[in-house]
């Protein structure tokens, strides 16, 4: 292989590889945006004390908060919200959450036979 031919390799790899990493950025980008209007979306339709409590489950169990978002999103999107859910709206909505996660393990014992 000529040098030519490596430099022309060589620039073909360089330019992929800015094509790949120009669309992780704009793949980047976007998630970022569709994450900062669902952030302002929850900001209208949830109270201070239940943004409050979100955050603080986000740091616990971040795929509970995602769930709780997505689950608040749906309601608004569906026309069901009358008013911004409040702290006590929120602990029910977590509550339901944690107790459909529950797993029950049976454990049964061998019997002589």
């Amino acid at each position: 292989m000529s040098d030519r031919e490596l430099d022309e390799l060589r620039q073909r790899r360089l330019q992929e590889m800015q094509a790949q990493a120009e669309q992780q950025l704009a793949q980047e980008q976007e998630r970022v945006t569709i994450e900062a209007q669902m952030q302002g979306a929850l900001r209208q339709l949830m109270s201070a004390e239940a943004k409050e409590r979100l955050a603080q489950v986000r740091v616990a169990r971040p795929e509970m908060a995602k769930t709780v978002e997505q689950q608040v999103m749906a309601l608004a999107r569906d026309g069901k919200l009358t008013a911004p859910i409040d702290d006590a709206t929120l602990q029910k909505m977590l509550a339901h959450l944690s107790r459909r996660r529950e797993t029950t393990v049976e454990i049964r014992g061998y019997r002589d036979g």
